[in-house]
């Protein structure tokens, strides 16, 4: 569960349009903060959706989940997580067998 309240759609659109007004270059990167954000507003969201009101590249996008996806999966983040990762038997009855032994 996250304990922050995730940004709206139309909150992040006005930050991209902020950013784009101020930036020294065209060819300036999109911040990290600002792709977080882009990234927090997906499932809620389709990435078509985010794409266009965002004004992004889809591959960028992508690139941008699959990081974040990779990040969240990486064995190092573990330790810091308060969950253990269970592993199902693949026979149910040598799950029954372990529960009531």
């Amino acid at each position: 569960m996250q304990s922050k309240k995730s940004p709206s759609l139309e909150q992040v659109e006005q930050e991209f349009i902020l950013w784009r007004q101020s930036r020294r270059s065209p060819r300036e990167a999109i911040p990290e903060y600002l792709w977080a954000k882009a990234v927090q507003l997906y499932p809620a969201y389709t990435t078509s959706v985010i794409r266009e009101r965002l004004k992004i590249s889809g591959s960028q996008l992508k690139q941008q989940l699959l990081k974040l996806e990779a990040s969240i999966n990486s064995p190092t983040d573990l330790k810091s997580n308060s969950f253990v990762i269970a592993q199902m038997p693949e026979d149910p009855a040598e799950l029954a067998w372990r529960l009531f032994k």
